[in-house]
């Protein structure tokens, strides 16, 4: 375990809480220089308390940032081995200004790589991507303080429904004070099953019928049921 690596973690900027988490999780293994970090991801899950998808998605994207390097990939018997490139962290931390130095080993040198690609949402075009809000962000702003499991649950949310599905939804729960994720998760249930008032359908139907009580309705189920 490194501390000095793990202190480095926590202020890398532009993470979702689920690639944080995995990457001080990964610290945790690592020695001073960021070296021979090689957890499998069931520990990783273990650890975490997220999915093994999850998990799995945090690592790809983590090394598509440049911050974890493959050392070595995993075998029948062994799981892969990386580096956290410390360089890569302190490029992309940010630190309050008193603490914006950083000692690192004097062998350390950023290593040339590629452009990071460009992430992709199948339900956005490219340049709308850019400029919408991350979902951890969302529920933060209208519901509460995450925790793992919620982010669990946000990851799948963004597999299953369009990205301004998940915006709005999260913009009505926030209008109508209404702290709860299944709150959003019915709201997107229902538009998915019959239409949203833009007429368009996941399914590539068209269904303009939307009713305005609907939101109500959703909140005294919840509220019925316990939730």
């Amino acid at each position: 375990m490194s501390v000095s690596v793990m202190g480095l973690c926590w202020y890398v900027k532009d993470l979702t809480p689920a690639q944080k988490v995995v990457l001080v999780a990964l610290a945790d293994h690592a020695e001073d220089d960021g070296s021979r970090v090689y957890p499998g991801v069931e520990r990783l899950t273990y650890k975490t308390s997220l999915s093994e998808r999850t998990v799995r998605r945090a690592l790809s994207d983590l090394r598509e940032k440049g911050l974890l390097i493959v050392i070595k990939e995993s075998t029948y018997h062994k799981s892969t081995e990386y580096r956290i490139d410390l360089t890569e962290l302190q490029v992309l931390q940010k630190r309050p200004a008193r603490d914006t130095k950083q000692d690192l080993p004097e062998n350390t040198k950023r290593p040339a790589r590629d452009a990071p690609k460009p992430s992709v949402n199948h339900h956005l075009e490219p340049s709308e991507e850019e400029d919408r809000p991350n979902i951890f962000n969302l529920y933060e702003d209208a519901i509460g303080l995450l925790t793992p499991g919620i982010a669990d649950e946000l990851g799948l949310l963004e597999d299953d429904y369009p990205v301004m599905w998940i915006e709005d939804a999260f913009a009505i729960a926030k209008k109508n004070k209404a702290k709860s994720l299944k709150y959003v998760v019915s709201i997107l249930s229902r538009w998915n099953a019959n239409g949203k008032d833009d007429g368009y359908k996941k399914n590539g139907k068209k269904k303009s019928v939307v009713d305005e009580e609907m939101y109500d309705r959703i909140a005294k189920e919840l509220a019925k049921d316990g939730e």
